[in-house]
């Protein structure tokens, strides 16, 4: 379905008669133009200066759209049921979703943001923290969250608190590993488990930590652990059947490089290109998150490296070069192709590491 939006927070006076007529103009052309898409604009604070919901301006509207505040287009619904609403700018916290979910006429929503982008930011970051994966499609916490809530395929994700780290906006981190920096420090863990499964059990190295249901209002379920390492496992089930397993296992020292790439082919197109994720890890295969390095990437065959990143929103960091410090343990390569046949092969090292390479194909 398309819906063509006209306005984003704009502050025209809607209850001017000029104000509403720029809206009234759009609107009738678009439906002009093609015929039976809808049109919304984003209303910022509607029930503020411009009391669009008392005016009558918003029954003008396809569909209504607000930015936030989801409880005023809810109820707003509820006052003209026949208004098709939409949230067209929300955030990741729990209420934004429960008027989602509980509420069958919301349309959908659309979050700020995807995915992290350059700019926004207070130095020395570089840019915004509000994405649910990272620039290199590493999850967020809130990614892991929404995946929960939003996937009929069941899931569970579990994380660990991270003292001395903070997230956006002096939160506390959380992170996917159960590898702490100083395990002789990290004595007590805090876990948040995000599971869409009928009930969840925890287990840390065999031993059970106990089962909790799910949350009637879909929010994490919580543990405090005595740290050890070995492994920590979530284990999600329906109808008492297993349906979903997450591990996280405590990493030794830095051993090598593995390279992994999300596309096995790539075309000679100047917007194709495929993500070459470098990862450190142990001998065992498991990543280690507190061992960042300068990976050298290179590169033969029908290729070039377009650009390198990290996750790391505070590096300062070039970007069209073929190196990049690791952020908990991974870096990615962003390889295109220069010809329309022919293998593309790329190798990473990093000092006191086996180096790793993965080859990709070239198409037309």
């Amino acid at each position: 379905m398309v819906i063509y939006s006209v306005g984003n927070e704009i502050h025209d006076n809607l209850k001017d008669s000029t104000g509403s007529k720029k809206y009234k103009q759009q609107q009738d052309l678009i439906h002009q133009l093609d015929p039976g898409r809808p049109v919304t604009m984003a209303l910022l604070q509607p029930n503020g200066t411009s009391q669009v919901y008392k005016t009558g301006f918003a029954q003008t509207m396809d569909i209504v759209g607000q930015n936030y505040r989801e409880n005023e287009l809810v109820a707003f619904h509820n006052e003209h049921p026949e208004r098709i609403v939409i949230g067209t700018e929300n955030t990741h916290v729990l209420a934004q979703w429960l008027a989602l979910r509980d509420n069958a006429f919301m349309s959908g929503q659309f979050l700020w943001t995807g995915i992290d982008y350059l700019g926004e930011a207070q130095w020395p970051s570089r840019g915004s923290a509000s994405g649910l994966i990272d620039r290199t499609g590493g999850w967020h916490t809130n990614g892991l969250q929404r995946a929960a809530w939003w996937s009929a395929k069941p899931g569970v994700y579990v994380q660990r608190n991270n003292p001395g780290a903070t997230a956006g906006r002096g939160g506390t981190e959380f992170v996917s590993d159960w590898t702490p920096a100083d395990p002789s420090t990290y004595k007590q863990a805090r876990l948040q488990v995000f599971s869409n499964c009928d009930e969840t059990e925890l287990f840390l190295n065999g031993k059970s930590l106990g089962i909790k249901k799910r949350s009637a209002l879909d929010s994490p379920l919580v543990w405090s652990v005595a740290y050890e390492k070995g492994t920590l496992k979530a284990v999600g089930r329906n109808k008492g059947q297993q349906v979903a397993v997450n591990e996280l296992m405590t990493a030794g020292e830095p051993a090598k490089i593995i390279l992994s790439a999300d596309k096995s082919t790539v075309a000679n197109n100047w917007d194709d290109v495929s993500f070459v994720t470098a990862t450190i890890v142990d001998a065992n295969g498991f990543t280690c998150p507190n061992n960042d390095k300068l990976v050298q990437f290179s590169i033969t065959g029908s290729g070039v490296i377009a650009a390198v990143d990290n996750g790391d929103r505070n590096s300062h960091e070039l970007y069209q070069i073929t190196e990049r410090n690791t952020y908990k343990g991974t870096c990615i390569a962003l390889i295109k192709a220069k010809t329309s046949t022919g293998s593309i092969t790329i190798k990473a090292s990093a000092p006191g590491l086996a180096g790793g390479s993965v080859t990709i194909q070239t198409k037309p």
